[in-house]
């Protein structure tokens, strides 16, 4: 009876060890695949960055006047100034940056 039972453990033990062992593996492989995918995200981040610098200094002021845009002066800006609707107390504003 004490054989079977000891019999029974080891078998148990054999499969959780072979579980444990093909997890590893499995998870060591979707790694590996993983870190494959990353080395093409940051390849494709490099060309879109290559691109943007090129397109970014074809940009110039006869091409945006072209396309409707103006260049700000005094006579056509203008600022929007927000009033307070109340006072916060300092004491208050000094407790909450301490």
């Amino acid at each position: 009876m004490i054989f079977f039972s000891l019999l029974g453990v080891l078998a148990m033990l054999v499969s959780v060890y072979v579980y444990f062992v093909n997890q590893t593996v499995w998870n060591v492989a979707s790694r590996q695949t993983l870190e494959n995918k990353l080395a093409d995200l940051h390849s494709d981040i490099g060309k879109l960055e290559s691109e943007y610098m090129s397109k970014k200094q074809a940009v110039n002021i006869a091409d945006a006047r072209k396309m409707g845009f103006k260049e700000l002066t005094a006579q056509n800006t203008s600022f929007v100034n927000r009033t307070t609707l109340g006072r916060a107390d300092s004491s208050l504003v000094a407790s909450r940056v301490e």
